[in-house]
């Protein structure tokens, strides 16, 4: 749709590109200037070529492509904190079992399980979340669908065995 289309000149082309990478400042004007061209010749290409509307489905399908890979970087952000705070409330709760009583501050060792607990509850209810925005997306009905419902402590008991399985193959 962007691309050049099949009796668009290369000067038009270049052209079209420049006001598609203008963004939201776009102008027939700009183009002109830029290209040292007057604007009844660029308006014309623009027209001719449709301009507008192949500038309009790039910034679409840009904005298509920075979402996924925002929503990438979203689920492996979540996976990392869920990842972590495992680990946390994990060594946390090794450090309250094997240490000396009279060596460790109780203190330090309530605070990281409290913040592995918290992590691990927020990313859980950030993956329900996301689940139901999916579902929410799916505009087929009827559709059966199934929840399974979980605690927090079910997905650390998952996630460790997933860990752990991880750890045998390496």
């Amino acid at each position: 749709m962007w691309e050049q289309s099949e009796y668009e000149s290369s000067k038009a082309y270049e052209a079209f590109r420049c006001y598609r990478d203008m963004g939201s400042s776009r102008s027939i004007s700009k183009v002109s200037k830029r290209f040292g061209k007057n604007d009844s010749l660029i308006s014309r290409w623009s027209k001719t070529y449709e301009w507008v509307h192949r500038a309009n489905q790039y910034d679409a399908y840009m904005d298509k492509v920075r979402l996924e890979e925002r929503e990438k970087q979203t689920k492996q952000f979540e996976e990392l904190k869920l990842k972590y705070g495992m680990l946390m409330t994990l060594k946390g709760g090794q450090i309250l079992e094997s240490m000396d009583p009279n060596k460790i501050k109780i203190v330090d060792a309530i605070r990281m399980l409290d913040f592995g607990v918290k992590l691990e509850r927020e990313t859980a209810d950030h993956e329900l979340e996301m689940l139901e925005k999916k579902l929410a997306k799916i505009n087929n009905p009827p559709h059966e669908v199934v929840v399974r419902v979980v605690s927090a402590e079910d997905i650390r008991k998952e996630r460790e065995k997933e860990m752990q399985q991880h750890k045998e193959k390496d």
